[in-house]
Order: C-alpha cells, then sequence, then structure tokens
C-alpha cells in the first residue's frame, strides 16, 4: 500500500514539474536540466513534455532565440537507426515527438543511416551510396537512382543533403539531394544534384570565395540553403536559388570565445521571418549563441565576392549548463 502510494505521488510530482517546465522560456528550461536526473530525462526525451512544449513554442511571435537540446541520452538512439560517429548531436527542440517511424517502412535490410531532413521529408543512405528519401508521416519511401558509375565524383568522399521545397499549390513534394565533393583545399566544389522532377542525376562546378576543405558530414539545410562545416573554423554556404549562380559563400565562424574551452560541431539554422543566420557553438561550460546581420551589400542572401569575416557575427546569447 505504501508503495502504490509513493508511485502515485511520483507520478503526481513528475506531472506537476512538467506544468511548470511546460510554461516556461526555451532559456530557463534549458537550465533546469541541470537540476536532478529526472528533470533531465523530462526535457530532453519525455514524448509527452516534448510535444506539449512544441505545441505551446509553436505559437509564439518571435523565434529570435532558439532552444537547443543536447539529446545524448542512449534510450533516445533508437535501434537499427545507427549514427555518424561525429561529436554528440545537437538539434533544435522537435515539433514532434519523437519516434522512430522508419522501423516501420519495408525499407531494405541494409545499414542505412539518417544524413538530414527537410519540409518533412528525410534522407538517409547506405554504406555503398545508396540514398532514400523517406516521409515518415504516409510511411512512403522512394529509392533514388544510383549514382553515375562513369563518373569520377562517384568515388570520392562526399557530403550530402537534402532540400525540399515548400510545397502550397501541389500535392507532390519537389525535392532535391545534392551530394558536394569534399574538396582538398580548393576554390572550386564539384556537385552531383537529383532533382525530383527530372529524376536523374547533374553533375555541376561551384566557385567559392577561397580555399576550403568540407568536413566529412551531412550537410545542414535550413530554408533551402545547404550549410557544410570546413576545416579552418569556416561555414560554406551553397544557395541553388541564389541570383548568384554556382557560388559557395565562405563565412568564417566566430573566435572571440575563452581559449579555455573545448568544442563540439556547431550547430547552424535559419530565422524563418527574415532568413537571418545563426550559429549555435556547444562548448564544454557554455551554449554560445551568434548571429550574422546581412550588410547592406548582401540583398535577400549572404552572396557577396570575398569571405564574411568572423568579425561579423554578433554574440547574442551565453547559457551556461555546468
Amino acid at each position: 500500500m505504501v508503495i502504490a502510494m509513493n508511485a502515485e505521488e511520483k507520478i503526481r510530482d513528475i506531472n506537476v514539474v512538467m506544468e511548470i517546465l511546460v510554461r516556461l522560456p526555451p532559456k530557463s528550461v534549458f537550465r533546469f536540466k541541470s537540476v536532478s536526473n529526472t528533470w533531465k530525462k523530462i526535457i530532453s526525451t519525455d514524448p509527452l513534455f516534448l510535444c506539449s512544449y512544441s505545441r505551446r513554442r509553436s505559437s509564439a511571435t518571435s523565434d529570435r532565440l532558439l532552444a537547443f537540446f543536447q539529446l545524448t541520452d542512449k534510450e533516445y538512439v533508437r535501434p537499427g537507426i545507427p549514427w555518424s560517429p561525429y561529436p554528440p548531436p545537437m538539434t533544435i527542440l522537435p515539433v514532434r515527438v519523437p519516434d522512430n517511424p522508419i522501423a516501420t517502412l519495408e525499407l531494405p535490410k541494409n545499414l542505412y543511416y539518417i544524413l538530414n531532413s527537410s519540409n518533412g521529408l528525410i534522407l538517409t543512405s547506405t554504406l555503398c551510396h545508396k540514398f532514400y528519401v523517406v516521409n515518415p508521416f504516409t510511411f512512403k519511401w522512394v529509392s533514388l537512382p544510383r549514382l553515375p558509375e562513369l563518373s569520377v565524383l562517384t568515388r570520392e568522399e562526399s557530403s550530402t543533403g537534402i532540400m525540399c521545397e515548400d510545397n502550397l499549390n501541389e500535392l507532390k513534394a519537389n525535392y532535391i539531394v545534392v551530394r558536394a565533393i569534399t574538396p582538398l583545399e580548393n576554390d572550386i566544389m564539384s556537385i552531383q544534384t537529383y532533382s525530383s522532377r527530372t529524376g536523374k542525376w547533374a553533375e555541376s562546378m561551384l566557385v567559392a570565395t577561397g580555399n576550403f576543405a568540407l568536413q566529412p558530414q551531412a550537410a545542414t539545410v535550413a530554408n533551402g540553403v545547404f550549410h557544410w562545416i570546413a576545416y579552418n573554423w569556416t561555414i560554406a554556404v551553397y544557395d541553388p536559388n541564389d541570383h548568384v549562380k554556382n557560388h559557395v559563400q565562405l563565412i568564417q565562424m566566430p573566435n572571440s570565445i575563452s581559449n579555455e574551452e573545448d568544442f563540439h560541431m556547431p550547430t547552424i539554422t535559419r530565422t524563418t521571418a527574415d532568413n537571418v543566420l545563426w550559429l549555435c557553438i556547444y562548448g564544454t561550460e557554455q551554449l554560445h549563441f551568434f548571429m550574422l546581420p546581412k550588410g547592406e551589400d548582401c540583398g535577400p542572401s549572404y552572396s557577396r565576392k570575398t569571405a564574411i569575416s568572423h568579425e561579423e557575427w554578433v554574440p547574442m546569447h551565453s547559457i551556461s549548463h555546468v
């Protein structure tokens, strides 16, 4: 009887905590992860809390402050979906309950990786460069044609991402998959682009604003723009719809952070209203948030003739997590 009452009290306490947390701003919620393991588990992995909090935050009028949550709990990584061996993944608080929709799909039984997603579509691949585009809400998927076997680019190391357009007037999703070949300190980047409209792969050459070398990880796609992390603390940006065709804009990441901290791979996103670039750098002691103004010469994009200096980033927030 006592055990049953203790269990009921524990559940009641958790519900009270969730009722409080769901009303707090992202900055406060993130800090409360350090209160206890129970609070950390609720904030990081509890499906009911994530769904309730996301629904409440989605109605907010401002998206200037972005909440980033580190998903490091082993139980969150679903079985059967291996993740690339990079630093701990960072993600924006999801707008839907985290689940494993791919497990219900009859995909080929190969080892496959989730690369990234765009407007509800997920891009996965096998170790042999076979790509699949998955819609987790309709439980449908398509297999992309194999890369051109005679192409030299097919055998090179690459970084791949998907960009799905907003479909307001069409029922069929229109998307492209861009496979970028990692250059070795060069200002030329070769890409292979698959279009759902043509059903084919096409090769092209992009010219950057300086020499760079991509790190071997999937692209981050935000507002239809591809972002790759390059060596030398640089971001490589490619906008397929930019007025400057075949252009790769290099952006130096901010270095005005304490040298005493160790840093994991940064997280990139953009605001929906004005398409402004935001950056979150995860340090051993703090989360650092930066915003990059477009400047008078950029117009609607960040395209310039030279690389954007690290000095143009504006520090916005620093949140302690120790």
